[in-house]
């Protein structure tokens, strides 16, 4: 039997730029067929009024709209749309959320339990670990050197609820080498392999 394949993208939307990944499968190692950043500024002076950019916002809205509509037009069967802290923490975030919701008709609750290949990878010395949660969790992420020894822990058993996240890991302190990072919630568990190169 031949599984057919179903593409998948993610929308990131960070604090200075919105980017679309389109990947050609949901696989082991899934390859990139599309990839596009867009600089916005979502989070300009966030430290100062604790809410988004204006322009930041408009800009970051006209990209994601843009980003579905590319999505739909490359026949994405799964659409994943992650955002930083800037944007789940700021005052007006959850309203910036709804309403991109309304408007495009989409959800950002997740309905499975989801942990995406990090990017960049390979990394040096930065890389995002994306995941989704489809109710409230407590979390553990740890990360594995190629003898399966525990190198370091990200996330100890922290509570989170459910949504769309990103981890921000910084190799700075590892030595080039294929790593493992595992994130296991109260009934599930995965794990991915991560190269860092200096």
């Amino acid at each position: 039997m031949v599984l057919k394949k179903v593409r998948v993208g993610v929308i990131d939307v960070g604090s200075n730029s919105v980017r679309l990944v389109i990947y050609d499968e949901l696989k082991r190692v899934p390859i990139p067929i599309f990839n596009e950043k867009i600089m916005c500024a979502l989070g300009k002076d966030i430290h100062k009024t604790k809410k988004l950019n204006k322009s930041g916002k408009k800009s970051a809205k006209n990209a994601i709209i843009r980003f579905v509509y590319m999505a739909h037009l490359m026949q994405v069967k799964k659409l994943f749309v992650f955002a930083t802290a800037a944007v789940r923490e700021s005052k007006d975030g959850k309203s910036f959320i709804l309403d991109l919701e309304q408007q495009l008709n989409i959800s950002s609750i997740p309905t499975a339990f989801y942990l995406d290949n990090n990017y960049p990878n390979p990394f040096n010395p930065k890389t995002n670990i994306r995941f989704s949660l489809p109710k409230n969790c407590n979390l553990t992420l740890n990360i594995y050197n190629i003898n399966g020894k525990l190198v370091t822990t990200i996330l100890n058993n922290k509570f989170y609820s459910t949504g769309n996240y990103v981890i921000n890991f910084d190799g700075a302190d590892l030595t080039s080498g294929i790593y493992f990072y595992r994130l296991e919630t109260d009934d599930r568990h995965n794990t991915k392999k991560m190269i860092l190169v200096k």
